[in-house]
């Protein structure tokens, strides 16, 4: 078979037209390329720098679509959710598209007119995300409980934003209080989670913590209970005293109810002043407080010893007015914030002036200056004359007197 010839011009003139039909579809693809792309590049988000922008292209024969994200954002799901195109080929599942745009969608061909709202879109498919707000919104604690003097607490908490992204608005923290007595201080900044409130008065408090992205927000609120300082127990002693000379004490020379003494005083509360020494003698805490005469010729009372006394063993020593300072017989386990019952034990009158000792030099002189029986006394006045009346019956005569000396015959 042999082949036609071709002349050179014909050759060359159909060449040329070839490559004229190539470059003009070349450059065809290339115009409607960059149309597309300028069409891409129109959609914009003037609230998210260039920087972190970047465009989604479509798969070869889709709608045409185009998604402005954030790096990592998964914007082409929701571009997808409205079923035009085949961008990022299989449609996503309702999962995905709660995850990616929790806050729902506008409607298709609908522009945000929040700033908020993410916008999504190219050609016959434009889909914009709304912004949600911030969810999982935790405290460190639902309830908190604290006791006065202790006046403060930190409040902490924090959020979780889905649609956040990296070029989103920082989520910012606010706590306010709610309700509950009082002004206390909150802190003024709202940048961070983590707030002390001070000033707390006794009462039930509600906290709220509100975070928002900007746009929208979410709340969480945390009681807080300020309980009353707690009444401080303080350390009691129950007393049971016989004093000589008083109701059925008796005398040193004969003590109890043998030894007689005035049934009926004139002063029946008594000022008693207590002390609690430690083995080596040391007084370690003192308490004051009164005592009560009983129709049963004894004293009885409970004596506040305060709130410092520390639980131990102690000697117990009690002075009234005209006694000495007397122990009771032994040790006593005084458990401090209790109570702690002392048995029954006499105390040694005769010390007229009150100052721990009973000597003739001293308490003698002041009774027998006011001692009468039938003349009046030689050196008295009422306040000697009431110290010096040892049985409280009135008078400074014989019964005092004799009182006195057996009362002194048995001070060691």
């Amino acid at each position: 078979m042999t082949l036609p010839k071709l002349k050179l011009g014909s050759s060359l003139t159909f060449v040329s037209a070839l490559i004229l039909v190539v470059g003009l579809s070349i450059a065809i693809v290339s115009l409607r390329q960059q149309q597309q792309g300028s069409t891409r590049a129109s959609y914009s988000r003037p609230d998210v720098p260039s920087s972190v922008m970047s465009e989604r292209n479509t798969q070869s024969g889709s709608s045409g679509q185009t998604c402005f994200q954030a790096s990592g954002d998964r914007a082409g799901a929701m571009c997808k959710a409205d079923g035009g195109g085949s961008a990022l080929g299989s449609a996503p599942s309702q999962a995905t598209i709660d995850q990616v745009c929790p806050g729902g969608f506008y409607p298709s061909n609908t522009r945000p007119t929040r700033a908020a709202d993410w916008y999504c879109g190219g050609g016959n498919d434009r889909r914009c995300c709304k912004n949600a707000a911030p969810d999982q919104v935790t405290a460190t604690v639902d309830h908190a409980t604290i006791t006065l003097p202790t006046n403060n607490i930190v409040l902490d908490g924090g959020a979780q934003d889905r649609d956040s992204e990296s070029w989103r608005n920082t989520l910012s923290y606010k706590w306010t209080k709610d309700s509950g007595p009082g002004s206390p201080a909150l802190p003024d900044e709202s940048g961070i989670a983590r707030a002390e409130v001070s000033g707390l008065q006794k009462g039930n408090y509600v906290f709220k913590l509100t975070v928002t992205d900007g746009f929208a927000s979410q709340s969480k609120t945390v009681s807080v209970t300020v309980n009353d300082a707690p009444v401080s127990q303080n350390t009691k002693l129950n007393l049971d005293l016989m004093l000589h000379g008083i109701g059925k004490a008796g005398d040193s020379v004969t003590p109890g109810e043998a030894g007689g003494g005035n049934m009926n005083p004139n002063t029946k509360l008594r000022q008693v002043t207590v002390q609690l020494l430690d083995a080596q003698g040391n007084v370690k805490f003192t308490g004051t407080g009164f005592v009560n005469f009983q129709p049963t010729g004894n004293f009885t009372g409970k004596i506040d010893m305060g709130n410092t006394v520390t639980t131990g063993s102690y000697v117990v020593k009690v002075k009234f007015a005209q006694s000495l300072n007397t122990a009771a017989p032994g040790f006593y386990t005084v458990t401090a914030g209790a109570e702690t019952n002392i048995p029954q034990f006499s105390l040694v009158t005769g010390d007229i002036n009150n100052d721990g000792a009973a000597a003739v030099a001293l308490d003698y002189e002041i009774l027998r200056g006011c001692y009468s029986y039938f003349l009046p006394p030689v050196d008295c006045d009422d306040t000697r004359k009431a110290k010096a009346d040892l049985d409280d019956d009135g008078h400074v005569n014989q019964s005092d007197l004799n009182l006195f000396i057996r009362e002194l015959s048995h001070v060691q």
